[in-house]
């Protein structure tokens, strides 16, 4: 579990509406001098506050994306957790399968928690992290409840 509480960042993209990409270079600006190794990442973009109001292929059409250089990125930084509120499966148009978050996120042991709500309310950019997940055996994911303490 030691995995899912700690120490975690919160990296404000909200300006990343509708489908746009999130660059190494904007991680870096925004976060880097922030993140220490080990941390957890919280990315917020609001995508998934109009989610019931939207037809499902729409939504995903607003989806914002981790480019490929983002994702080597946390992945170099020692990210051990990230929590997107928005598609998992959005992937940079330029980076094919590799590009794709949780596959590769996933294959670089960093968990990725999809669908996070209420990142908006948070008001700090350091806070700490609590999930807990169902440990359902035989399965690839869990529904969890997150929590973050500031």
């Amino acid at each position: 579990l030691d995995l899912f509480m700690g120490e975690c960042v919160v990296a404000d993209f909200s300006d990343k509406l509708p489908a746009k990409g999130i660059s190494a270079a904007e991680l870096e600006e925004r976060v880097g001098p922030k993140l220490r190794p080990g941390d957890r990442l919280l990315i917020r973009t609001d995508c998934n506050d109009p989610y019931l109001d939207m037809d499902l292929a729409a939504w995903k059409k607003t989806t914002p994306w981790i480019s490929a250089d983002g994702l080597q990125w946390i992945i170099d930084k020692g990210v051990k957790l990230v929590g997107v509120d928005f598609f998992h499966g959005a992937k940079d148009p330029n980076a094919g399968r590799e590009g794709a978050l949780s596959e590769r996120l996933l294959k670089n042991g960093v968990v990725v928690l999809s669908y996070i709500q209420n990142l908006h309310r948070i008001t700090k950019d350091r806070v700490t992290l609590m999930c807990l997940p169902l440990k359902i055996v035989g399965a690839e994911a869990s529904p969890l409840r997150a929590v973050v303490i500031e």
